[in-house]
């Protein structure tokens, strides 16, 4: 064996010890045998690396593509000491062991991120949890896969099944694509006025055309105007309509701060935003309802053949975060009440009914409120 792919294993066996911590801390039930298929290794065939091992590193080499992190999974070290592996000399039966131990805890490790986030959801008050019939257990999910010769099949199937999450997936890579764009981590000019309306001149009509092409929202193949026309009005509309903000094609204060978001700071947010989806409790059964709270947004889901179909969107009305938090919890429904008699909670009467009534002695008549 080479000196330098020693030094990679003996660095992996330290990673090994790590990574199988980090995993017990967040409550994944790791198998005290999940160095190996009983006496065998899972990706190693005749002191050599299988398909499977290969698979395996360049699952972990793309995990970018997920929103993770490659290196929580040690995946360019993992990658070099597989590739020298199946080019050098045969392995000894105690490197191949420590290897193959540390590959299966990187793969676990990336399997219960990739299904159930890399964050326990009460450590953020949010109340929900995995119920304990059908959770996914790393180890043999993994091993029955490597055994069955369907990797990348199981860990398709291990990724999260909410409609959003594909599209997120794409999103992530078109804007790590556009990062790459210095052109778009620059600021625009500051507006003329308080508003860009049509006919008004604007020094940044360049790069606003620029950015809006570069996102989508303007054909590839339009030119720049002089001015703030029409054309850059249906364009401001589309980016309007993404970002749920109002669709005047008017660009104001919300629309232009939305505007000089750089495509490297919404690559965060969709990282983010992918493992909030991760550690959310979806698709739980035939017909759910989901609020996504910094939204907005109510959905109602069903699934039909295994496709998922939204059968309703409403707006929703949500608390503050610092004074009136919405809580984060996931429940079964056992019933509906439809139009319910509400009566104000004490605080709100305190906070905003009595000092409104005070202000407008008609405010409970124009309400519908009864005393």
């Amino acid at each position: 064996m080479s000196g330098s792919l020693v030094r990679l294993v003996s660095r992996l066996k330290i990673a090994s010890t790590l990574v199988m911590a980090s995993c017990l801390a967040v409550g994944l039930a790791m198998s005290s045998s999940a160095a190996s298929a009983g006496d065998r290794t899972l990706w190693f065939d005749s002191g050599r690396p299988n398909s499977e091992a290969f698979q395996a590193v360049n699952i972990l080499a793309n995990a970018a593509t997920e929103g993770l992190e490659p290196s929580d999974y040690h995946a360019l070290a993992l990658q070099q000491s597989i590739t020298q592996a199946a080019e050098g000399s045969a392995l000894d039966d105690e490197t191949i062991t420590h290897l193959d131990a540390v590959l299966t805890t990187s793969m676990q490790r990336y399997l219960a991120d990739l299904h159930f986030g890399r964050l326990d959801p009460r450590l953020l008050d949010e109340n929900y949890s995995d119920p304990p019939q059908g959770r996914l257990e790393p180890f043999s999910y993994l091993q029955n896969a490597v055994l069955e010769h369907r990797l990348p099949a199981a860990i398709r199937d291990a990724t999260p099944a909410a409609p959003a999450y594909a599209r997120l997936r794409d999103a992530l890579a078109l804007y790590r694509e556009l990062a790459s764009d210095p052109r778009l981590e620059t600021r625009l000019p500051p507006l003329p006025g308080k508003k860009l309306e049509v006919g008004h001149t604007y020094a940044g009509i360049a790069a606003l055309t620029q950015r809006l092409v570069a996102l989508g929202d303007l054909p590839a193949d339009m030119s720049t105007p002089h001015r703030y026309t029409q054309d850059l009005v249906e364009g401001i509309r589309a980016f309007q309509e993404r970002h749920g903000l109002a669709t005047d094609g008017v660009v104001g204060k919300n629309t232009f701060e939305q505007l000089n978001i750089s495509p490297a700071q919404r690559v965060r947010q969709i990282e983010l935003t992918l493992e909030r989806l991760r550690r959310t409790p979806l698709l739980r059964g035939p017909r759910m309802i989901e609020i996504n709270i910094p939204e907005f947004m109510l959905r109602a889901y069903e699934i039909n053949n295994g496709q998922v179909e939204i059968k309703l969107t409403s707006k929703v009305i949500v608390g503050k975060a610092l004074d009136t938090r919405t809580p984060i919890f996931n429940e079964d429904m056992r019933y509906i009440e439809f139009s319910p008699y509400w009566n104000i909670p004490p605080s709100i009467e305190l906070s905003e009914v009595i000092p409104r009534l005070r202000r407008d002695p008609g405010y409970f008549q124009q309400q519908g409120y009864e005393f």
